[in-house]
């Protein structure tokens, strides 16, 4: 699909319905101590899924696609944040409800992250009280200015007390719904076709001869087929 920040970015299409259906599943399990869910995703790189699984995780399960340099608070009562780009802010507006969207100011010579727009996502969170409980990705590795100064600024906040979410976050990804479901059958079969159109055949020409050969030459040999 496109990416949010290309030419045809607008291309982009958000399924709403799954997005609704899914913050909902997040909500009734929302049985922890917490009172937001703040998610931080960096900039593009090859490692996103070694340094940021489960932010990465996050995006796909909910709006399909990443969204690379943004902010997402999810609140206790569903309420999402989202603090982008003013490309990826036209294509999140498609959620017409349940959600705001603020567009990152950006000031040449500036800070990477406006303080003032760190203090109104920090207001979000409070929702009121003196002091809120909010989850992070404590151990995630984030790549760019930009997140590094969204998580230094909210990590340092006397009015936020941090916890990692990560248990939390599993636990909501574990179950499967239809759509899921369905997707892991379509790459069951798929996989399942390859080990016997291509891997079995490649390997019983590998064996033919009775030459030695060891793991590594054998997984080596199926590896170069295409």
């Amino acid at each position: 699909p496109p990416r949010p920040d290309s030419p045809n970015a607008m291309d982009v299409h958000i399924d709403t319905d799954r997005f609704a259906r899914r913050i909902r599943h997040v909500v009734s399990m929302w049985n922890w101590p917490l009172d937001a869910l703040l998610l931080v995703l960096g900039k593009s790189s090859e490692s996103d899924s070694e340094t940021e699984s489960k932010e990465v995780a996050m995006h796909f399960w909910l709006w399909g696609i990443l969204f690379h340099e943004t902010v997402m608070i999810v609140l206790r009562n569903g309420q999402v944040i989202m603090l982008a780009s003013q490309k990826k802010a036209d294509i999140l507006r498609q959620i017409k409800t349940g959600m705001t969207v603020l567009v990152r100011k950006t000031t040449p010579g500036g800070p990477a992250a406006d303080p003032d727009q760190l203090a109104e996502l920090v207001g979000f969170i409070r929702g009121g009280k003196a002091k809120a409980s909010v989850g992070m990705l404590t151990k995630s590795q984030h790549i760019g200015a930009f997140a590094e100064a969204v998580v230094q600024s909210i990590t340092t906040q006397d009015t936020l007390q941090i916890a990692d979410c990560k248990e939390q976050l599993s636990a909501v990804l574990a179950p499967k719904d239809p759509d899921e479901l369905d997707n892991v059958r379509r790459c069951s079969k798929v996989a399942a076709n390859a080990v016997q159109e291509l891997f079995m055949k490649e390997w019983e020409t590998a064996l033919v001869g009775d030459r030695p050969y060891t793991n590594r030459q054998l997984c080596s040999l199926i590896g170069r087929t295409r």
